[in-house]
């Protein structure tokens, strides 16, 4: 008996991880670096991520090695996961991406690809700190 497929995701959930797919493509063919190494996710996990979020092309990469992560990234998905008490795969999967594109120099925001943030910024709804 095969398990029951997964719940839909939320909408914005669904946008926001679609957002955050297409802006590592692009930083990808861009010469930043592989898939996996971008978000931080071994290539089965976003294989997995891919299948419930993303409805453009065959993501690449998927059979490149991850990296290694950097200390303050492990911590920091560590913390993420655990201040957010969630053990579901996405839980997992966001807080991987989360401290890996927080490595990045930009705002996290920015680094993630979210674009209605990106927009609010220059309605002055988000302030730099």
């Amino acid at each position: 008996m095969n398990p029951p497929p997964p719940d839909p995701a939320p909408p914005d959930l669904a946008a926001d991880m679609a957002a955050i797919l297409a802006h590592a493509l692009a930083d990808r063919a861009a010469g930043q670096g592989a898939l996996p190494d971008l978000l931080g996710l071994e290539g089965a996990d976003l294989a997995r991520l891919a299948a419930r979020f993303w409805r453009g092309p065959p993501l690449p990469d998927l059979d490149r090695p991850l990296a290694p992560p950097p200390p303050d990234q492990a911590a920091i998905a560590l913390m993420i996961q655990w201040r957010g008490g969630s053990v579901s795969a996405e839980s997992g999967w966001l807080a991987q991406i989360l401290a890996r594109r927080a490595m990045e120099g930009g705002h996290l925001w920015e680094d993630l690809g979210l674009p209605e943030l990106c927009s609010k910024v220059g309605d002055g709804a988000i302030r730099r700190l």
